[in-house]
């Protein structure tokens, strides 16, 4: 989780719980897993792994454009990412006094296993969320 790359220490995860549902369809249990893996991973990760980042360090969280956009079915998902993206600019001021960069990527969707699984295709993924 921590690989040294040049002599930067990095913390790098990813946290990929979707689950497509619309409003007046979204579930208790559905609403729960995304969070805790998506939010409550993130945060818990982190903290886990505070006292092994010195100083300096960089830490990087992969967002999504869906936390910034409206797209059909992915509420719960855009609200997890979102999330994520404001704990990154809020942990940015909790580390600056060990120089600890947070960034959070929100890059278009991208071709996975996970994308192909729910139907997606390789042209599909960055064409539906520019739609959106």
């Amino acid at each position: 989780m921590i690989p040294i790359l040049g002599g930067f220490p990095i913390l790098h995860d990813l946290f990929p719980r979707i689950d497509f549902a619309a409003i007046g369809s979204i579930t208790g249990d559905q609403y729960a897993s995304t969070f805790d893996i998506n939010v409550k991973g993130a945060l818990f990760t982190l903290q886990k792994a505070l006292s092994l980042l010195p100083h300096g360090a960089s830490i990087l969280w992969n967002a999504s454009m869906a936390g910034a956009k409206g797209i059909p079915a992915f509420s719960v998902y855009s609200a997890s990412k979102a999330a994520v993206r404001s704990f990154a600019r809020s942990w940015t001021m909790d580390l600056k006094h060990r120089k600890i960069r947070v960034n959070a990527i929100s890059r278009e969707a991208m071709e996975t296993p996970g994308w192909v699984a729910l139907g997606g295709t390789p042209c599909s993924a960055n064409s539906y969320v520019l739609r959106a």
